[in-house]
This record gives structure tokens, C-alpha cells and sequence, in this order.
């Protein structure tokens, strides 16, 4: 759950809440942990509104840098840190297959 998501109805919510969510589950697949755990709802909700998730490669260091940027980019906490479209987030990982020489 996105930041600006955890306030309710207060926060203006659009689609780079999604973005976040989808790092959040890209963060997950290469970590094997979700980014933020806590001891009880209250304790990850605030987790998820103030601390930095650990990067990526301190859990699997085969994660390219420019790979665990984009995700870390996915998971800032104000949205207007994020990429500002999936349209964009795509072109973030083009250039990353590109770099790395993966088809795509």
C-alpha cells in the first residue's frame, strides 16, 4: 500500500499509488520479503510513511544496480518521486534490458 493510500480519504491518490504497489511486489519476488514488517498493523503502516526500505541487494546481490534504482525509485515515499507514468516506469525499464543486454 502506497503512502499517501495509508491516510484515507485526506490524501489525493492516482496512479503512481499503483507504481508503488507494483514495486512493492517486484521488491517482494526479488527480496523474498515484503519492503516493510512490523509487529502489528500500526507498527508497518508507519514503517510504510517513514522508513526507507533496506535495498534490494543487501538480500541478492545479483540485482543490477541500474534494475534496483528503478524499483527503489517505485517505492519513494512521495509520489511525485516516483516515475510519473507507467508509460515512463516502462521506458525506465527498457533502458535497463538495454544496458543489460536483455531482449525485449
Amino acid at each position: 500500500m502506497a503512502p499517501e493510500r495509508t491516510h484515507g480519504g485526506a490524501a489525493e491518490v492516482d496512479g503512481r499509488s499503483d507504481i508503488y504497489g507494483l514495486g512493492a511486489t517486484v521488491y517482494a519476488l526479488l527480496t523474498g520479503r515484503p519492503p516493510f514488517e512490523g509487529s502489528s498493523l500500526l507498527d508497518t503502516v508507519q514503517k510504510i510513511r517513514t522508513a526507507e526500505p533496506a535495498k534490494p541487494k543487501k538480500f541478492q546481490l545479483s540485482i543490477p544496480d541500474l534494475f534496483e534504482g528503478v524499483v527503489m525509485q517505485m517505492l519513494a515515499k512521495r509520489p511525485q518521486d516516483r516515475q510519473p507514468s507507467a508509460t515512463d516506469l516502462l521506458t525506465d525499464l527498457e533502458r535497463v534490458a538495454k544496458f543489460q543486454v536483455v531482449n525485449v
